[in-house]
């Protein structure tokens, strides 16, 4: 959107948990609602792990239809 060329290392399916320092999800593609399998698994794979894992955009989407962010935030209470 903004000109932000992002290159993986390797596709999802390459992807291997134990060696990785991070998982980063770009959006676009990877956010289709046919990847969502494969990105909840390769996340919790990376959590299990205890390692961070980033998403950008539609990638974050797919991770919430996968129920991934069910207990990382709670709604603000009250308003300011």
């Amino acid at each position: 959107m903004v000109g932000l060329r992002v290159m993986s290392d390797l596709s999802l399916g390459g992807f291997v948990p134990d060696s990785a320092v991070i998982l980063i999800l770009p959006g676009g593609d990877s956010g289709r609602k046919e990847n969502f399998p494969k990105l909840s698994q390769a996340v919790r794979a990376v959590i299990a792990e205890n390692r961070p894992a980033a998403t950008i955009c539609a990638a974050t989407l797919a991770l919430a239809h996968c129920g991934l962010l069910d207990d990382r935030c709670t709604p603000a209470t009250g308003a300011s």
